[in-house]
């Protein structure tokens, strides 16, 4: 779901730049809100997900920290984004957030790509430097999960 949500945004934006000018009919640019609306709940979904899934005894605090990283950019964003469409214009502001969530299009196919099987303990991709670190990273969260049962079990 994510990868079609890291394709549909660039286009609803690119959809939405190429729109702007006034010989386009309005209903134009308010058409390309859809894709970028439903890419943007699939990529919130699965990015849910996944935070959940690979934090699962740490999930709250997982999902609070992502909350404040995006709201602080929602924040932050205010402060260039006027400054940003007069220098540019509405075309070429709208073309350059295209184009950054173009460039980060791949990275749901790159979680896919290099992901952990959870039943299995295969890699899909195996790099040595990869390998070294999801092993740190699996001999980590083995450990924490392993106390978190233990714990559980005993009321502790």
């Amino acid at each position: 779901m994510g990868q079609v949500g890291g394709v549909l945004v660039p286009l609803a934006l690119l959809w939405l730049a190429l729109s702007t000018h006034s010989g386009v009919h309005w209903i134009v640019p308010v058409l390309a809100s859809v894709p970028f609306g439903t890419g943007t709940y699939f990529i919130f979904t699965s990015s849910f997900t996944y935070i959940i899934v690979a934090y699962r005894p740490m999930a709250a605090s997982a999902l609070a920290c992502n909350t404040t990283m995006r709201t602080s950019f929602a924040a932050a964003f205010p402060l260039f984004a006027g400054q940003m469409y007069r220098t540019l214009g509405t075309i070429g502001a709208t073309l350059l957030l295209a184009g950054l969530t173009t460039a980060m299009a791949p990275i749901p196919y790159v979680y896919i790509i290099f992901s952990i099987s959870r039943y299995t303990n295969t890699i899909t991709i195996i790099s040595p430097l990869f390998t070294h670190l999801i092993s740190i990273t699996c001999d980590y969260h083995y450990r924490h999960q392993h106390l978190y049962r233990v714990t559980e079990r005993t009321g502790l």
